[in-house]
């Protein structure tokens, strides 16, 4: 290991710059004849290391660019606009957002202790605590979970942070069947140990391990057990455990569940019965509880109360695939902008399942603006989904709403993979003034772009930008490069 690589972070010296740990010696030695042989330039994005899938030096050259333009920003909050990234949970300066930016490219690459060393740059420390977190996801899916405990513990400072970085570990122990760890890398602080593990489920069933949510959530069950407060515990998780069993297909089971839930919970419960009951092939059993519903929701003298009702009844409708019914029974909502709330929920389903057609059909008879929007939004995330990219841009930007177009691109750069549609995807950005929000959605979009092979274009277009949107584009092309999206 080099002399200069040895000591950690917070003992001062470490390596100067770079995502490669002192154990990928060959690749370095790749990477300086790389370095005599070109100019000290960017390298094209096409020009890939020998024996390697990724452009090493390129991503440290991209990096080192960003760190440079970071020194140049204000380092206070006087251009942040929380408006440009909904998930935004503390205010931090350009400076600081571009550094946290490097360092969690850093840690994706795998080079943590790099990763650490630059966003302990960040002059604030509580600036910090967002990317530390991200830092530890990162080292927690290499399997280097007691590495991403430590480093958690020993830098996160903020009690939410760390919770979520906690649970992160937790959930990739369950994950492999170690609940033992998952039952231990939690402190006895925060929300309980029962709601720890009901998030770890959670967590295993987003990510497709149904029957591991299952068995964690048994887990919860003996720590709410534990905690004094099982019967609460059940009837107010009964929600996640359905769907937990829905996933893992057990619709008996479900259907099980379904019954420990008060009377007055029932109704919010409706689709997720129905698609239960239409699991199992019994079309008929879901419209006929749909249909005893609706009669009694005709009978509520309550209008806010019935138009709840109808709106839950209109996409149990949609959900067994009577579309007809369903837009009937949304019709009859009223004032009219809760219908049009209820159209749009019909639009989206109609996308999720594919159904792309009819649910543009179901969009186009809604006559509000914004719930119009909404549904188009929904409608274009699922085109991305389904792999139809072109389409999905094309609706985009069909917005007149700069902003709207923005949102509605960042998601479906976010969930494309390498479509060749990606390639020129900066060139489809609104003209926008707001360096915060351009900033925000060019991220997204040149790692889109560098995944589908476009870094050159996207490389191109940073450098016509000002500082902080080149920066931020550049990183996105970093990540793009490692074939991660921006955040």
């Amino acid at each position: 290991m080099p002399s200069n690589c040895k000591s950690r972070v917070s003992g001062g010296a470490t390596c100067k710059f770079g995502i490669l740990s002192y154990m990928m010696k060959n690749i370095l030695r790749l990477i300086f004849l790389t370095i005599v042989i070109f100019p000290p330039s960017l390298l094209s994005a096409d020009e890939v290391l020998p024996g390697t899938k990724l452009n090493i030096a390129l991503i440290e050259r991209l990096l080192e660019r960003c760190l440079e333009i970071a020194r140049s920003l204000p380092n206070d909050d006087e251009e942040y606009d929380s408006a440009i990234n909904p998930f935004a949970q503390e205010i931090r300066s350009s400076r600081a957002r571009i550094i946290e930016d490097v360092s969690v490219t850093q840690a994706i690459a795998g080079d943590i202790e790099t990763a650490l060393h630059t966003i302990s740059t960040i002059d604030n420390p509580s600036w910090r605590n967002p990317g530390l977190f991200k830092i530890v996801q990162a080292q927690a899916n290499t399997g280097d979970l007691v590495g991403a405990k430590d480093t958690a513990m020993s830098t996160i400072t903020n009690i939410s942070y760390l919770d979520m970085a906690l649970m992160t570990i937790g959930q990739k122990y369950s994950t492999a069947g170690d609940i033992e760890n998952a039952s231990t890398v939690y402190p006895d602080y925060g929300f309980g140990k029962a709601k720890h593990f009901l998030n770890i489920a959670a967590a295993q069933a987003t990510a497709g391990d149904a029957k591991g949510a299952l068995k964690t959530y048994g887990e919860a069950l003996k720590k709410a057990e534990q905690e004094g407060n099982a019967a609460t515990f059940k009837n107010d998780t009964a929600s996640h455990l359905i769907g937990f069993q829905m996933q893992a297909g057990d619709y008996i089971g479900a259907l099980r569940t379904s019954e420990i839930i008060p009377g007055s919970k029932n109704l919010s419960y409706l689709e997720m019965l129905a698609e239960i009951h239409v699991r199992m092939g019994n079309q008929a059993a879901a419209r006929e509880m749909t249909e005893k519903i609706l009669a009694n929701t005709n009978t509520i003298a309550s209008q806010p109360d019935r138009n709840f009702s109808l709106a839950h009844v209109a996409r149990a409708f949609a959900i067994i695939g009577d579309v007809e019914r369903a837009i009937e029974v949304s019709a009859s909502i009223k004032p009219l902008s809760q219908s049009w709330a209820s159209l749009r929920d019909l639009a989206a389903i109609q996308a999720r399942t594919g159904n792309v057609r009819e649910a543009l059909q179901i969009q186009s008879k809604i006559t509000g603006k914004r719930e119009r929007a909404f549904a188009l939004q929904a409608i274009a995330k699922e085109q991305a989904q389904h792999g139809d990219i072109g389409q999905a841009i094309k609706t985009a930007r069909s917005f007149k709403n700069q902003w709207t177009q923005l949102q509605t691109l960042v998601d479906i750069s976010n969930a494309s993979t390498t479509s060749p549609d990606m390639r020129q995807v900066l060139s489809y950005l609104p003209r926008i003034a707001h360096e915060g929000k351009l900033a925000w959605a060019a991220k997204s979009l040149a790692a889109a772009q560098a995944r589908s092979g476009g870094a050159d274009a996207a490389m191109k277009w940073a450098s016509q930008q000002t500082p902080f949107v080149e920066a931020a584009t550049l990183v996105g092309v970093t990540r793009g490069l490692l074939g991660k999206t921006a955040d």
